[in-house]
């Protein structure tokens, strides 16, 4: 069966939310950060450039065009590692309170909320530390 080459209303919403979510991680950035970072992976339609190619547009070395590259992709990571970090402690919290204040089917709920802020940071914390190998 041959897949439909139409997206789906899905399949926009999806790569809408990852236009949105790239848009916020350049704006991170500084601007040479940024450009330098779209000329690499070739975002915005821009033709990908090697290091060297990039190097010479901004008159430095490529090794000094990879560790910008690197630092500022390491600044996004560390961006969303702290906001997963604060989500997992907030939603924990809500989890808590919300289950305490409703009686005792609510119990187990407010267990969910506390587990959730003690693990939720563990688990974000082991995946940047990931994340972080491979920069």
């Amino acid at each position: 069966m041959i897949k439909s080459q139409v997206p789906t209303p899905e399949d926009e919403l999806i790569s809408d939310s990852e236009f949105e979510l790239l848009n916020i991680s350049l704006s991170l950035l500084s601007p040479k950060e940024r450009d330098i970072v779209k000329k690499y992976y070739g975002l915005d339609g821009e033709k990908k450039l090697s290091p060297s190619e990039i190097g010479e547009i901004y008159h430095c070395s490529k090794e000094r065009i990879r560790q910008i590259k690197n630092l500022a992709i390491e600044r996004i990571i560390k961006f969303f590692y702290i906001l997963s970090t604060l989500a997992c402690v907030l939603i924990g919290f809500f989890m808590l309170f919300s289950g305490f204040n409703y009686g005792f089917g609510f119990r187990s709920y407010a267990l969910y909320g506390i587990l959730l802020m003690i693990l939720g940071p563990i688990v974000v914390r082991i995946l940047y530390e990931l994340m972080m190998m491979f920069v």
